[in-house]
């Protein structure tokens, strides 16, 4: 089973991104879906508890999702870090790339087929860091993907050239 932790300060995001995880549209995972409305609370129960992924909203009142996810690393090394946003700034981006090992952004509203592709991907990218490291070919494939979500089927050829079908 795969676990995710929400966090945001505001519940009807929570239970929309539940509905859209746990819904008719299924996962091709068996997960458990954990939310918090208090990133503190959820801080402690990521002591307790190891997750796949993290999704934090960028802004709430105790602490921005950056300060989050850099203080989830502590007790969540290898899970997979993403971060919901209305907002577009590009401190932000960076600085959450940088200090807190963001893989990806989401922006709100999402569609929910897309941010089910971005889940998927991410306990995907999980189950393979869990099974060794990645080869040049995996990480490239990764990060094209976070780079351009929409693209579904790329390879990259022998000599290192991207090959998009």
């Amino acid at each position: 089973m795969k676990r995710i932790l929400l966090v945001d300060d505001e519940p009807n995001i929570l239970n929309s991104v539940r509905r859209c995880l746990l819904g008719a549209q299924r996962l091709p995972y068996e997960v458990a879906v954990e939310c918090f409305t208090s990133a503190r609370a959820a801080l402690e129960r990521a002591e307790v508890q190891e997750f796949d992924l993290i999704i934090s909203d960028y802004r709430m009142p105790e602490m921005s999702g950056v300060d989050f996810l850099l203080q989830s690393i502590e007790s969540n090394p290898s899970a997979v870090r993403m971060l919901m946003t209305a907002y577009a700034d590009l401190d932000a981006v960076i600085a959450a790339i940088n200090r807190a090992r963001v893989a990806r952004f989401i922006c709100k509203p999402w569609k929910d087929v897309e941010l089910r592709a971005c889940v998927c991907e991410a306990l995907a990218s999980r189950e393979r860091g869990a099974q060794g490291t990645l080869d040049g070919a995996q990480l490239m494939r990764q990060r094209m993907h976070m780079e351009s979500p929409m693209l579904m089927d790329l390879d990259v050829a022998d000599d290192g050239g991207i090959v998009i079908g």
